[in-house]
């Protein structure tokens, strides 16, 4: 086996294992939903019946929802391994290291935000709502019992206390997730044979140039303005127009 054929299988790997782990997340995904509902659907069953085990229920539930929380992370984990070692053995073909731009079309348009993040995001939301439900019950059902000084939240004014507290904290979670699930800004241009790519990494920005014919890098810069630059720079110029075609980078 030649040079070639081993890097070719190397990039056949590493996209066979990275496609492998996306189908298993989505297959891991489907499943837990499903449980859990089953799960939240049975408690609710034996709680209007007033059966004893419906506490273990939803703890079993919130056990599952936890599992499936760290599950997600450790599977978004795996993916991102094998994206890196994509991006590695992929330089001749620049597939996932050249990034399209995104054609604008307003609110139902597409937009940069992560799918494994938004899927993490709604476990842990579902795997909270489990725990704040378990711990109603623990409180309600049996906390009580043993301690008749506790305050009781089963009156209704109580219960309006609680249930807004609850979708309170729930829409500050989905909004801050939703700040945070969208992945950083790419931009970048071709000129002259070289690709001149800006990536945006929390509040600094890299600046790379590299050769399109052997993707070889010329250059790396960080940066957090584009003063950071010696106005003699004769990338400069370059840096400044892929700022300004991109207002959302124009933030420096």
């Amino acid at each position: 086996m030649n040079e070639k054929e081993k890097f070719i299988l190397l990039l056949k790997t590493a996209n066979e294992n990275r496609n492998l782990e996306i189908t298993l997340f989505w297959k891991r995904f489907i499943f837990f939903s499903i449980t859990v509902f089953i799960l939240l659907a049975l408690y609710n069953f034996s709680y209007e019946l007033s059966l004893s085990p419906s506490i273990f229920v939803i703890l079993l539930s919130t056990i599952i929802s936890f599992i499936w929380t760290l599950l997600n992370r450790g599977s978004k984990f795996i993916i991102e391994s094998w994206e890196t070692k994509l991006k590695r053995y992929e330089r001749p073909f620049i597939l996932f290291r050249k990034i399209e731009p995104i054609k604008r079309s307003g609110v139902w348009g597409g937009a940069r935000f992560s799918i494994n993040k938004l899927l993490i995001a709604l476990s842990d939301f579902i795997f909270i709502f489990n725990l704040l439900i378990f711990l109603f019950d623990l409180y309600k059902n049996y906390l009580t019992n043993y301690f008749p000084s506790l305050p009781d939240f089963s009156s209704s004014d109580n219960m309006m206390i609680l249930i807004s507290a609850i979708l309170l904290f729930s829409l500050v979670y989905m909004i801050v997730i939703s700040l945070n699930s969208k992945i950083d800004n790419y931009a970048f241009e071709v000129l002259n044979g070289y690709t001149f790519l800006i990536e945006k990494q929390g509040r600094w920005f890299k600046f790379i140039k590299y050769k399109n014919d052997d993707e070889k890098v010329i250059r790396i810069e960080r940066f957090q303005s584009i003063y950071d630059f010696d106005k003699n720079d004769k990338d400069l110029q370059i840096v400044r127009e892929i700022i300004n075609k991109f207002p959302k980078i124009n933030k420096l």
